[in-house]
């Protein structure tokens, strides 16, 4: 299979059906990984995902700027 990926293989030994699929979750998974990439990329600020939780100290700075700047807003 990873002849087929790299394309040093067509994969003549692989039914149709089964090498359409096998395209479509390479499709889809080269699509998540740009999105991911572009996503870690993004210019840090108070909305950046660093995958995983986040501690509850970030989590409340985070809740007093929305809140400030809804205040703010409303103003």
């Amino acid at each position: 299979m990873n002849k087929v990926r790299s394309s040093q293989d067509i994969g003549t030994w692989i039914p149709t059906i089964v090498q359409a699929a096998y395209i479509g979750v390479l499709q889809n998974s080269k699509t998540k990984s740009v999105v991911a990439k572009a996503n870690r990329a993004v210019e840090k600020g108070v909305s950046t995902y660093y995958s995983g939780s986040i501690s509850t100290t970030t989590q409340f700075e985070k809740m007093v700027i929305l809140v400030s700047i809804y205040i703010l807003y409303l103003i």
